[in-house]
């Protein structure tokens, strides 16, 4: 997936990676589907009732990131589409590396 000149979607903090998703729920699949300036857009099969969405996001990005689920936390947008995640113990070489292959 080609990457936006400016990379701000995401930042680094100590050794800590926030990740700014815009989250669209009732998809027919999981998947990246755009990657702006200002967040990644992701696709979940998931509905947003009863922190479902977030959950199915948490799993996926684990996936995806190869991260363990525990390594993720949903830092501000818990009831909102415009989420900030953040990433324990992650590189933005490691991150970028990944989004070059999607």
């Amino acid at each position: 997936m080609l990457l936006p000149s400016k990379l701000e979607f995401f930042k680094v903090v100590d050794d800590n990676l926030f990740l700014y998703c815009k989250v669209i729920p009732n998809s027919k699949k999981n998947c990246v589907v755009d990657i702006s300036c200002e967040y990644i857009k992701i696709k979940l099969n998931a509905q947003a009732i009863e922190n479902k969405a977030n959950c199915a996001l948490i799993k996926f990005l684990s996936k995806t990131l190869d991260v363990s689920k525990s390594s993720l936390s949903i830092t501000s947008g818990e009831k909102s589409r415009l989420k900030s995640i953040k990433i324990y113990n992650y590189n933005k070489d490691k991150l970028l590396k990944i989004l070059n292959n999607l």
